[in-house]
């Protein structure tokens, strides 16, 4: 009787375990499924982990204008919260909970990561950057970028066009739009620039300034670069003297560029020399 006992024990201890198996499988092909849609790039090589967890199943993995309910809501409560951007459509913030960063996209929830930020929206179009450990990551809409060492997230546009500055093997980059440019050993200011973009890199100890796939250089310094409409400025130095450049056009030696402004085509800038400050300003006829 002890050992008819003892069998059936044993039986039903397997039919146990056999259904946990399956519940653990279930959970890892729904897992799967969950996470299959989204797409890794790495720009030198291939990507050894990829953190992501997305807690709802991503249809086009855009925001849906559709998705908010109306109404006054209440979220929370929360450890840590930023409320990003919403409108009548749109809701985007950033929590923490246990610890852990989500990020909240109409009613689309991202994560958990180790750190979140910079949770931003252009159209339907989303991007934020994340941590995991030390590396960081930047994911726009089904795309995710990484692992880096940094990353300064610059631009998203409407049309989905994007473009960001990152750090690997302590070098810095700038992708915009599926084009690379670097290694530098440091890139500063990016504006865009009619049809394309300029931006500030530093190489071999000087500065320059790409233009049209032309760069401008070598600077000891690089300081307010901007756009507007058809024209470019920057504010630069060589040995001790600063100069000011307006797309073709040359101003200085000066002691110091204090102030540079640029609408359309008119600017205006402060510069100081021998202790005194002068406003020197540009209007179109």
């Amino acid at each position: 009787m002890n050992k008819l006992t003892e069998r059936r024990t044993l039986l039903i201890l397997c039919i146990l375990l056999s259904f946990a198996l399956i519940i653990a499988l279930v959970q890892i092909i729904s897992l799967r499924n969950k996470i299959k849609d989204a797409v890794f790039i790495d720009t030198e090589e291939p990507i050894d982990s990829a953190p992501l967890y997305n807690e709802v199943p991503d249809v086009d993995l855009k925001i849906d204008p559709s998705v908010p309910e109306k109404g006054f809501r209440s979220f929370g409560p929360f450890t840590y919260l930023d409320f990003s951007f919403f409108s009548q459509d749109t809701i985007g913030f950033v929590y923490s909970d246990n610890g852990r960063f989500y990020a909240n996209i109409n009613d689309n929830i991202f994560g958990p990561y180790d750190r979140l930020d910079s949770l931003r929206s252009s159209g339907n179009n989303f991007s934020f950057r994340y941590y995991e450990g030390d590396k960081v990551y930047l994911r726009i809409n089904n795309e995710i970028f990484g692992p880096y060492q940094d990353l300064r997230l610059f631009h998203l546009g409407s049309d989905a066009s994007f473009g960001f500055e990152y750090q690997k093997n302590n070098n810095w980059y700038v992708r915009m739009n599926g084009k690379i440019h670097g290694p530098y050993e440091e890139t500063g200011r990016i504006s865009f620039f009619m049809n394309d973009f300029i931006f500030a890199y530093k190489l071999n100890g000087s500065w320059y300034v790409k233009i049209d796939g032309n760069s401008k250089g070598p600077y000891d310094t690089i300081d307010a670069l901007m756009t507007s409409g058809q024209k470019f400025a920057y504010v630069y130095q060589v040995g001790e003297n600063w100069y000011v450049r307006i797309n073709q056009d040359i101003y200085g030696p000066y002691g110091r560029i204090s102030l540079l402004r640029l609408t359309d085509d008119n600017f205006g800038f402060i510069r100081e020399d021998n202790g005194k400050y002068y406003l020197e300003i540009y209007l179109s006829e």
